[in-house]
């Protein structure tokens, strides 16, 4: 028995022994890790703008006038190229802070007298600029806040790095036309 393995043994190196230096597979493994960071090339601009006064009129006038400089503000900034759009504008009712439960969780109306009376109006605009000007992109930040605005978010993106990307992947398969009935 003994002697039949040393025999299975030398018959199962034979093959890798035959092998000459020249025929022998040379094995290089590499393993590496990088990081590649590009300026961003888009930069996205949130805020929103409140306009306040004693009626509904009043706040949306004070809104619209908050609105149209900070428009003209962005566009001489950030150029005719800059991206600006707008949210649905909303007006709300202004109460006294001695107007307990009027609003939050559970809350019940109440009438519009004494303590929860109605004593002014704010009407609140949302507003995004999309941009390709990142470098004037901060001075817009600080132009929009000066003009009465309130920051929501402030985004930096390397879009074209992802046109390209997206631009280089195949077009997805469409799905064959469904059989036809009889």
């Amino acid at each position: 028995m003994q002697h039949a393995m040393m025999l299975l043994l030398g018959l199962a190196a034979t093959p890798a022994m035959a092998q000459s230096a020249d025929e022998r597979v040379s094995l290089i493994q590499v393993i590496g890790v990088g990081t590649v960071s590009t300026p961003p090339d888009m930069a996205t601009i949130s805020y929103s703008v409140i306009g306040e006064g004693k009626t509904a009129d009043d706040a949306s006038v004070a809104l619209a006038t908050k609105q149209r400089a900070i428009v003209a503000e962005l566009t001489a900034l950030l150029g005719r190229g800059a991206q600006l759009s707008s949210g649905e504008v909303s007006v709300i009712e202004a109460r006294s802070d001695k107007c307990e439960n009027f609003t939050g969780y559970n809350s019940r109306p109440r009438l519009s007298e004494g303590d929860c009376a109605v004593t002014g109006y704010i009407a609140i605009w949302q507003g995004t600029a999309r941009t390709g000007a990142v470098d004037r992109a901060g001075t817009a930040v600080g132009a929009v806040a000066r003009l009465g605005a309130r920051m929501r978010g402030y985004r930096g993106s390397r879009c074209a790095i992802q046109r390209k990307h997206n631009a280089a992947q195949p077009p997805p398969r469409s799905l064959p036309p469904a059989p036809r009935r009889r």
